[in-house]
C-alpha cells in the first residue's frame, strides 16, 4: 500500500480537474497525486456520467471558491485540455482571482497549438496572461506558450508515473510466442488506431501467427471491432473495453511494446507506464513525444499517419526480440524523472516562485 505524504507543505492549494475516476490521461495524472499526497483538495470540474452532472459538479466548484479562501486556500491549479475543458478551467480561475487566488493553468492538451489558432490566439493570450503561471509538459510545449503565446512564467512540470509495486523482470522471449502489442487511449483516428489495423492488412503475411495487438480504451469501439471483423484481423487484433487496477497491471505485464501512432499528444501517460513496466514503445513525432522516446534508444519513432514505417517499426521488434529487453531497460530508466518524488519537488518550487 503507498504511504501518503505532504505536498503542499508552505501552501493550500485547490486542485482542479476532471473526474479522476473517468477515463483519460488527466484524470490518471490526478488520480495519482490523489492517492500519493495527503493533503490534496480536489475539486472536480466535470462528470464522467454527463454533461447534466458535470454541470452541476461545476457550479458546486464555484459556489465554494470564496468559502476556500476564507478557510486561507490561496492558490487554484487547473488542469485542462482544449475546447470545454479550457473554458471550464478558464472561468473557474478568473472567478478565483476575483477572491484573491493566485492561478495556475496546467495544459495538458496535445492540439492546443491548434484550437489556439482556431478560437484566436490574441484571445487565448488573454486569458493565459492572467494566470501567475501556466505549466506546460515538455520544455517543447514551455517554449510555445512563452514564445506564441508570450506567458511571462512557464514552467514544465513532468507527468507523473508510479512505479509497480512488484518490479517488472523481463527476459527473452520463448521462440514462436507473438508479440505481443498494447495500445492504451481513446479508440478514434486522432490516435492513430486505425492506423495500426491499415498497417497489418496491408502486411499480413509479414504479421499473420507473429504478432497479437490487444487494444484497449474508450471511444469508437464498436466502430473498432467491426472494422477489425471486417479486415478479418481477429486472430491478430483483440479488444479488451477498459482496463483497470489488477487488471490493467496484468496486462502491462504481458503486453512487449506499446503502441501509440498518435495524431495529437501532449505527453502521454502511456508511454510513461510503458517506461515503468521497462517496455520501449512505437509513437509518433508529435507533441512532447520525442522528449520521451529516443528512436532507437528506448522505441521508435515514425511519423503520424505512415502506415508503412508503422509497419516496419512493429516488424523490427518482431524480427530481433533482443531489442525489447534492451530498448526496455533504457525505457525504465529514463521515466525515472517523472518519478512522484521528482514531480513533488517541481510542484513545490512552482507553488513557492508564485507566493
Amino acid at each position: 500500500m503507498a504511504v501518503k505524504h505532504n505536498l503542499t507543505k508552505r501552501h493550500r492549494v485547490i486542485t482542479v480537474g476532471p473526474d479522476t475516476k473517468g477515463l483519460g490521461g488527466i484524470a490518471s495524472l490526478l488520480s495519482t497525486y490523489r492517492k500519493l499526497w495527503s493533503d490534496i483538495t480536489y475539486a472536480t470540474s466535470n462528470n464522467r456520467h454527463g454533461t447534466l452532472p458535470g454541470l452541476f459538479l461545476w457550479l458546486w466548484v464555484m459556489i465554494r471558491i470564496p468559502f476556500y479562501r476564507l478557510r486561507g486556500y490561496d492558490i487554484i491549479h487547473a488542469h485542462g485540455a482544449v475546447g470545454k475543458s479550457f473554458i471550464r478551467k478558464s472561468i473557474i480561475l478568473s472567478w478565483g482571482r476575483l477572491f484573491g487566488f493566485k492561478t495556475i493553468f496546467h495544459s495538458h492538451g496535445g492540439a492546443f497549438r491548434d484550437y489556439a489558432a482556431a478560437v484566436g490566439e490574441s484571445k487565448i493570450k488573454k486569458i493565459l496572461h492572467r494566470c501567475e503561471a501556466i505549466v506546460a509538459l515538455t520544455a517543447g510545449w514551455q517554449k510555445y506558450f512563452t514564445e506564441t503565446m508570450e506567458c511571462p512564467v512557464v514552467r514544465v512540470v513532468n507527468n507523473i508515473v508510479e512505479a509497480p509495486e512488484t518490479p517488472v523482470e523481463r527476459s527473452l522471449l520463448p521462440e514462436g510466442r507473438p508479440i505481443n502489442f498494447l495500445f492504451l487511449g481513446k479508440v478514434c483516428e486522432n490516435k492513430g488506431v486505425y492506423d495500426i489495423l491499415k498497417a497489418l492488412t496491408i502486411h499480413r503475411d509479414w504479421f499473420e501467427g507473429k504478432i497479437k495487438v490487444t487494444v484497449c480504451g474508450n471511444g469508437e469501439f464498436s466502430t473498432f471491432v467491426s472494422k477489425v471483423k471486417e479486415l478479418a484481423l481477429d486472430s491478430m487484433v483483440h479488444y479488451a473495453g477498459c482496463v483497470f487496477g489488477k487488471e490493467k497491471d496484468a496486462l502491462l505485464r504481458e503486453s512487449d511494446v506499446m503502441l501509440l501512432p498518435s495524431y495529437f499528444e501532449g505527453l502521454p501517460i502511456v508511454l510513461l507506464e510503458a517506461g515503468v513496466y521497462a517496455m520501449p514503445s512505437v509513437a509518433t513525432d508529435v507533441g512532447g513525444i520525442t522528449e520521451l522516446i529516443e528512436n532507437g534508444v528506448n522505441g521508435t519513432i515514425v511519423k503520424p499517419g505512415d502506415v508503412e514505417s508503422l509497419a516496419e517499426a512493429m516488424r523490427s521488434y518482431i524480427d530481433d526480440h533482443n531489442k525489447i529487453l534492451s530498448r526496455g531497460r533504457e525505457a525504465r530508466r529514463i521515466v525515472a524523472d517523472y518519478s512522484p518524488d521528482a514531480v513533488k519537488d517541481a510542484l513545490q518550487r512552482l507553488y513557492d516562485e508564485i507566493d
